[in-house]
Order: C-alpha cells, then structure tokens, then sequence
C-alpha cells in the first residue's frame, strides 16, 4: 500500500484523552469523482489495553466549526495493538476541510500513538505473529 504524506491525519500522534487528528486536511483542490475513500487509523503500544477509542470524521468550510459526518465503532486499545484497523468513510462530497477526532473512554490512555491516513483502498492484510524457526 503506497501512503501519500499530503493524505496522513496523524503521523505516530500520541492519544490519552479525546483529541482531534494533529493534521487537518484541505480538499479545496480535491477531485469529487471518487467512489467513498477509507480512512484507516491504526494503534501502536496503546495502554492500557481497555481503554477505547472512537474514531469521528468531521468536517468544516471555514476550519473552525466542526460536524461530525461518520463515526466508527468503538475500539479497544488491545484490538488496534493486535492489528486490528479503525475505519470511517470520507464522503464523495465533503467540506473543504477535514480532520479525525478521537474520543477516548474507558481511559485514558497512558502511552501509545495513532497513525491515520486516507487511502485508495481498505487495509485487509492479517497480521500474524513472527515464525522464530523449528
């Protein structure tokens, strides 16, 4: 999967309490003759394990007041560390900008990070653990 810098949300961004992504998005120039983009939001050495997380995808036309457009299923941190990835939908037509906001419960999360970014397709390779040999 080729990740385009121009389209990551949050690069290793570290979460302990609600936040929104560190990197808002301009689509000023973005074309609208796609199908609905996924944006994939994957979780590195989240803890504690049983805090969640709900991934909202907002959108705006002046950047400072916020709608939210799709929100994702609630996520364990044990989940997104075993591989698992959050998702939401970019519309076909959105607002010029927009950003992730990610609501923390159960928590907060006292380490860890958030990689999220738009891509072309969905992320459904399986992780499996590493083979040390017979």
């Amino acid at each position: 999967m080729f990740i385009d810098k121009l389209l990551v949300m949050s690069l290793d961004q570290a979460i302990t309490v609600t936040a929104v992504s560190t990197d808002t998005l301009d689509l000023q120039k973005a074309s609208t003759s796609v199908n609905r983009l996924p944006v994939l939001v994957r979780g590195k050495n989240l803890s504690p394990t049983t805090a969640t997380i709900t991934v909202q995808l907002q959108q705006s036309n002046d950047n400072s007041t916020w709608e939210t457009v799709e929100t994702s299923r609630a996520y364990t941190g044990a989940e997104l560390i075993a591989g698992t990835v959050a998702e939401v939908m970019l519309p076909v037509k959105t607002k010029r900008y927009v950003r992730l906001n990610y609501v923390v419960a159960s928590g907060p999360f006292t380490a860890g990070t958030v990689f999220a970014h738009i891509s072309d397709h969905r992320d459904v390779n399986a992780a499996y653990p590493v083979y040390a040999g017979a």
